[in-house]
């Protein structure tokens, strides 16, 4: 397994994915992304594919893009109009839909699911607490 992290500022300011080694902690980059200009919440899927949960500068919403894990480089990406990150957000997988932990209103975290195969989104919670970090086993379903 590869732990990937995304850097707010990294190469010289500019935002990109990179890796820690587990064992001896060094911090490797991969690359600038190419269409990510503000910070990624990353998320891993049971088939091993890597999805960034981000916002773009004058674009309405949010978006998930799939990304190369060799270069950083967005294979794919979809907007989502409706769901705003707020103050603070996290993005996990489960089964094959997206679960979007964010805090548009309050200080208290929505959760929204996106299922990818209708393109839907769905609130499925309003939480009492701020949730800045989910994470998924490697065990998790990717259907």
């Amino acid at each position: 397994d590869t732990l990937f992290v995304s850097q707010s500022e990294m190469l010289g300011g500019t935002k990109g994915l990179a890796t820690i080694d587990t064992q001896s902690l060094v911090l490797t980059p991969i690359g600038m992304y190419d269409q990510i200009n503000a910070r990624a919440e990353l998320t891993g899927t049971g088939d091993g594919r890597l999805y960034g949960f981000y916002t773009k500068a004058g674009r309405e919403g949010s978006f998930i893009g799939e990304i190369d894990k060799a270069n950083a480089r967005v294979i794919g990406e979809t907007q989502l109009r409706t769901v705003d990150q707020g103050s603070g957000w996290a993005f996990a997988s489960w089964g094959g839909d997206f679960y979007l932990f964010t805090a548009p209103d309050s200080p208290a975290s929505r959760v929204t699911r996106y299922r990818p195969s209708d393109n839907s989104t769905t609130i499925v919670a309003n939480l009492g607490t701020l949730v800045v970090g989910a994470g998924v086993s490697t065990c998790a379903p990717s259907q």
